[in-house]
């Protein structure tokens, strides 16, 4: 059986390659396909640090595709220094409420990494994420205050 996700690790490189110059986002979707697959693993070794490499070349060129990843990266410091600001800008070009979006998201605000700490902000963001583990704990560190009803920490 052939392992489709090898085979679009070995050949659209060439392509991406002799596409380096090329503007369009069409030229960059198959870098911004193999950065997130390289961020994950699938199929080909984990490697962040190409993966940044390959998301951060696609979104210059205006591919929107691994933006998500894009911000992972950012966030963690996957292939680059930390950028909480930078995350944040991935995170809320990236479409949906994606739980792992809203938790990041809320994390940022509440803790003021990367935007002016927002906790109201951060805590309605905190519960878009649902069910999201880390999201749940990172609410128990704060508390509406009984007359306002303002988000402060505990």
């Amino acid at each position: 059986m052939l392992d489709v996700a090898k085979m679009a690790w070995h050949f659209p490189l060439c392509e991406i390659v002799s596409q380096l110059n090329a503007p369009s986002a069409s030229s960059a979707y198959p870098a911004a396909r193999l950065g997130m697959l390289a961020y994950m693993g699938y199929g080909v070794p984990k490697d962040r640090d190409r993966a940044f490499r390959l998301l951060r070349w696609a979104d210059d060129r205006g591919c929107r595709t691994g933006i998500f990843y894009l911000g992972l990266c950012y966030f963690y410091g996957y292939g680059t220094e930390r950028d909480y600001a930078r995350a944040r800008e991935c995170f809320e070009a990236f479409p949906g409420d994606d739980p792992d979006k809203c938790y990041l998201l809320g994390w940022i605000y509440c803790n003021g990494q990367g935007a002016p700490e927002d906790i109201p902000r951060g805590v309605a963001w905190l519960q878009k994420a649902g069910d999201h583990p880390a999201a749940q704990e990172e609410l128990q560190r704060y508390r509406q205050t009984r007359f306002t009803r303002r988000w402060v920490r505990k």
